[in-house]
């Protein structure tokens, strides 16, 4: 090919390419015939220049290839994360999920947002119930009759707030709720004998529970100055104290061969005395005592500055069963006696992770004597500070 040649074939193809360039921009603004110039790859710069950015803006969405980092967390489903759990609970994506509310403390409407009436209602398991009896006097004592009629009725008898005053026999089967254990009348419910008589008596064969009372005041020359029991009795969150049995057994409550059940009460300041400075009887178990073929089990209790004027200053065991659990037995007092804590005589007994601290004997086993004719076993228990020592007699475990 000779150079004219060569020069007349380089313009040629020169206004081809120009000519091309106009005519597929022409194409474009037709929607078909547009798409088939993309088809075959006839595009503009500004077109290819718009189909660079286009797929840009899809890898930045994530809608071309993953881009490597992180990971979006995928949430639980709700079910899952509040299984078991309630109010604002964090999921695995560190959400906060609402999972419904709480349920409230049964023993306090309060906190339930409810609010009880205390003159005719009291509050079980979170709700406000009407009181069986009520004691609305100006200092909020009150005759103990209208209780008594609730107690023969049997059944469950909700008391509320007040002083109820005499001696009270449970002769059937019962369920008694209080308003409070403690020593308020405007707040809680008290039985009170006044110096004049056995608070509670529990007949043989009838099983009661008492819940959310205090027994104070009984005075009596017999055994339980606060409360006797022949049948099968259960007590919570109750408190007996200030109570005596002259010349006998059990200032605060006696168990005649019966089964007693107390867990979160307290016994103190119970006593049991001679009449005349001298005691004729047994004074022994200032605050509660026990005999065959009984059973006495006490969960979470506090046993605390009871006197005693022979032994057992805290509790008298007399060849019966005694379990407890998780209690504080502090401050007791054997005056003329053994066991300034704990005195068994014959009996089984067992101490698990309770505390048996600062009980005085004037004889010997501060904390606890036994005769070694019974057992006692102690688990994780703690005595200290007993004088004039821990304990006397044959224990299994250690006593130290």
């Amino acid at each position: 090919m000779d150079a004219g040649h060569f020069d007349r074939l380089v313009s040629a193809w020169s206004r081809l390419v120009s000519d091309r360039r106009t005519l597929f921009a022409a194409l474009a603004a037709w929607p078909l015939l547009g798409g088939l110039a993309g088809l075959f790859g006839f595009e503009d710069d500004a077109g290819a220049h718009g189909r660079r950015k286009r797929r840009k803006a899809r890898h930045k969405h994530r809608k071309g290839r993953r881009r490597k980092g992180k990971k979006r967390c995928k949430a639980r489903p709700k079910a899952r994360t509040c299984r078991g759990k309630c109010g604002q609970v964090r999921n695995n994506c560190k959400k906060m999920v609402d999972c419904g509310p709480c349920p409230c403390d049964p023993s306090s409407c309060g906190a339930c947002g409810v609010t009880c009436d205390p003159a005719s209602e009291i509050c079980v398991e979170g709700k406000c119930v009407t009181c069986d009896v009520t004691c609305n006097t100006a200092d909020y004592t009150c005759s103990g009759t209208d209780l008594q009629t609730a107690f023969d009725g049997g059944g469950t008898v909700h008391v509320c707030r007040g002083r109820y005053i005499g001696g009270f026999t449970l002769s059937n089967n019962v369920n008694v709720i209080g308003a409070g254990q403690g020593g308020d009348a405007q707040g809680d419910t008290i039985l009170d004998a006044q110096g004049t008589n056995r608070v509670l008596l529990v007949s043989s064969g009838v099983t009661a529970s008492l819940d959310r009372l205090r027994i104070t005041g009984g005075v009596i020359s017999q055994e339980g100055g606060g409360a006797y029991n022949l049948g099968n009795l259960t007590m919570t969150n109750c408190t007996v104290t200030a109570n005596t049995a002259t010349d006998s057994q059990g200032g605060g409550l006696y168990n005649n061969g019966s089964s007693l059940t107390m867990t979160n009460c307290i016994v103190s300041d119970n006593t049991t005395i001679g009449k005349f400075g001298l005691c004729v009887g047994s004074c022994n178990g200032g605050g509660i005592a026990g005999s065959s073929p009984g059973k006495i089990t006490l969960t979470g209790c506090t046993i605390s500055g009871n006197i005693a004027e022979d032994g057992g200053g805290g509790i008298q065991n007399n060849s019966s069963t005694l379990v407890v659990d998780d209690c504080t037995i502090e401050g007791n007092r054997a005056q003329d006696g053994d066991g300034g804590g704990i005195r068994d005589i014959s009996g089984n007994v067992t101490l698990n992770g309770s505390r048996v601290e600062g009980n005085y004997a004037s004889g010997v086993g501060g904390g606890l004597y036994t005769n070694g004719a019974g057992s006692v076993t102690i688990t994780g228990t703690s005595f200290q500070n007993n004088d004039p020592n821990n304990c006397s007699g044959t224990v299994i475990g250690t006593c130290g």
